[in-house]
């Protein structure tokens, strides 16, 4: 013969357990979440820094015009020239790709705040 009293103890401690381990899992999915936002957000931060840095060369070293007078002039051979040529476009491209990266990670980022 059961009493009922004590069966219900038993269901008490299991639902005020289940609660608290309900409320450690909360807890833990909200750290977790400020973390990986709080890596989005260093992230970002160091993508823009080269995509400005990127651009800042780019705006230092287009110096095509120049590379064509010389190249008119015969001053460099058109080898010289195509190289030079490749090197700027080497960094206009790398820049692009920083930048895109650097938007794809801020979309990521604010995708939250939607």
């Amino acid at each position: 013969m059961t009493i009922p009293l004590w069966s219900n103890a038993n269901k008490i401690k299991q639902a005020k357990s289940a609660l608290l381990a309900s409320e450690s899992k909360q807890i833990d999915e909200k750290q977790q979440f400020l973390s990986s936002l709080e890596i989005q957000y260093t992230r970002v931060v160091g993508l823009k820094k080269a995509a400005d840095k990127y651009r800042l060369s780019l705006g230092n070293a287009n110096n095509s015009l120049l590379l064509k007078k010389a190249l008119d002039a015969g001053q460099i051979s058109l080898l010289n020239y195509i190289l030079e040529v490749t090197v700027y476009y080497d960094t206009v491209i790398k820049a692009l790709e920083a930048e895109r990266d650097f938007q794809k990670s801020y979309a990521e980022l604010t995708a939250v705040e939607l």
